[in-house]
């Protein structure tokens, strides 16, 4: 396969993914927003009742039928005699249009009704294959139809004489005064009329939604659109609904996670360290866009990998409090009310140490009277040789600038399908406007399957770095609940 063939095959396969994408947005804003669906169809049906109710002008008709005869002359003894012709009737239906948009019909009309306009709607018809013809007219009053229909009768041979020759109208319907209005209301017709704009009206808002609807779905996305490498992705993992509080935690150490989870935290845990060794730096931050994406379990399970790894490694957590009830948080040792001793905890299953920095660095960092939080920090990783700092997101850059100012590297976290390309780039530009490197970005919450995010190549196996893996765990069902890594 040459080069060209390979790029005509790359964008007809993104081609597919991207048609893809669009239906599964175009579902999820149909699951998210169904609601919508009943209320607009119940707007949209009271204002089209409304409107046609108060815009109603109940309308008249009457009608006339006849055939249609040519008149011959043909013998002197026998007078005239009138053949049957089946085209006349067509030919007068066609060309009735333009004999009643002439003057001459017009006027005539007028002049025999004695008005200044005709205050109706004048029609012709005829029925194929025969000489069977009708005159309509259609009025806002019974009477001024009949009288204009008799008008219409009056006049009509003599004006269509110069279009089609010599006609006779045998009448077959003669004109009667109409009793009621052949335009009925409908309300339950006007109701159904409404809903189905409503409906449609909603479906339009849906596909709106699904072309405006820019998040960050795969490593390519992140590669194309953000311009910045990924360091792997972490699948989403679903439990058991009857599973026990200690058996959902999302951890590598629980078997439970699957296979798929662990092997995936493990190779995201050796790219961040060979990137940190390629710049020289100890402590690293993880952070996102918004809260909810992941961070603080994504950062606790990596430090996991890399104490598995040998590796020494200090976890400093900026919210929650210290499981241990007999330790202390950072901002009491920063104030000089307790020992590094007091603080440190030392978790003997996995080998890491934690410091709980309860209610943010931002105030240890204001509160603190003997040490800055960044020299403190700096400090701990002398001893260490790796520092996690599992920071808030980029909304509370307040809180994130503490830590970005004593990290070396961020490892910047995004949720599958979860915020916009927007708001991430923004996040991720003010947390580059920080003198700390971006390693670069973690996708967690990764699923498969169309009930996930069924993208072809994007749910099959990647190559990784370090070794192939398969994202994606659990499966959807009735028993099931998500925690989303």
């Amino acid at each position: 396969m040459n080069e060209q063939e390979v790029k005509k095959q790359t964008a007809e396969e993104e081609s597919t993914i991207n048609l893809v994408i669009l239906f599964h947005d175009f579902v999820r804003g149909c699951r998210k927003y169904i609601l919508l669906l009943p209320i607009l169809c119940v707007i949209f049906a009271v204002a089209f009742t409304v409107y046609k109710s108060k815009n109603y002008i109940p309308m008249y008709m009457s009608k006339a039928s006849f055939t249609v005869t040519t008149e011959e002359a043909i013998d002197e003894n026998y007078g005239y005699w009138f053949y049957y012709d089946e085209s006349t009737a067509s030919q007068m239906a066609l060309s009735f249009p333009y004999i009643l948009e002439s003057d001459i019909l017009t006027d005539l009309i007028k002049q025999d009704l004695g008005t200044e306009y005709i205050n109706g709607i004048i029609s012709a018809s005829a029925v194929p294959d025969s000489n069977l013809f009708t005159l309509t007219v259609s009025s806002a009053n019974a009477k001024d139809a009949k009288v204009i229909l008799d008008s219409v009768i009056k006049n009509y041979p003599t004006v269509s004489a110069y279009v089609i020759g010599n006609t006779k109208l045998n009448m077959i319907e003669a004109p009667q005064l109409a009793t009621a209005p052949f335009n009925v209301q409908s309300k339950a017709r006007y109701i159904m009329l409404g809903m189905l704009a409503g409906v449609a009206v909603w479906f339009i808002i849906m596909a709106i939604y699904a072309v405006l609807r820019k998040t960050i779905r795969s490593e390519d996305e992140i590669r194309n659109v953000l311009g910045l490498s990924c360091l792997g992705n972490i699948p989403n993992v679903i439990f058991k609904k009857r599973s026990s509080q200690t058996a959902t935690v999302v951890s590598i150490h629980n078997k439970k996670v699957g296979e798929f989870f662990s092997e995936s935290i493990r190779n995201l845990a050796l790219s961040v360290a060979k990137e940190l060794d390629g710049i020289g730096g100890r402590i690293v931050t993880f952070s996102s866009t918004l809260s909810g994406e992941g961070v603080s379990v994504t950062a606790q399970n990596v430090a996991y990998a890399l104490s598995e790894q040998n590796k020494s490694v200090l976890l400093i957590k900026t919210a929650g409090k210290p499981y241990d009830e007999n330790k202390k948080t950072m901002l009491e040792f920063l104030n000089g009310e307790c020992t590094l001793e007091d603080i440190l905890i030392h978790d003997e299953k996995s080998g890491i140490w934690e410091i709980y920095a309860s209610g943010g660095l931002r105030e240890c960092e204001n509160s603190a009277s003997s040490i800055s939080i960044s020299d403190c920090i700096k400090g701990l990783s002398e001893n260490v040789d790796i520092v996690i700092i599992d920071s808030h997101s980029s909304e509370r850059m307040g809180e994130v600038s503490v830590a970005l100012m004593a990290s070396d590297a961020v490892v910047y976290v995004i949720k599958q399908d979860y915020a916009k390309v927007r708001r991430i780039m923004e996040g991720i530009e003010d947390i580059c406007s920080y003198s700390s490197k971006l390693l670069g970005c973690v996708i967690t919450g990764t699923q498969t399957g169309l009930s996930g995010y069924g993208y072809g190549k994007y749910g099959g196996y990647y190559y990784h770095r370090y070794s192939y893996y398969r994202y994606g765990y659990g499966e959807r069902n009735s028993d099931a609940k998500k925690e989303t890594v």
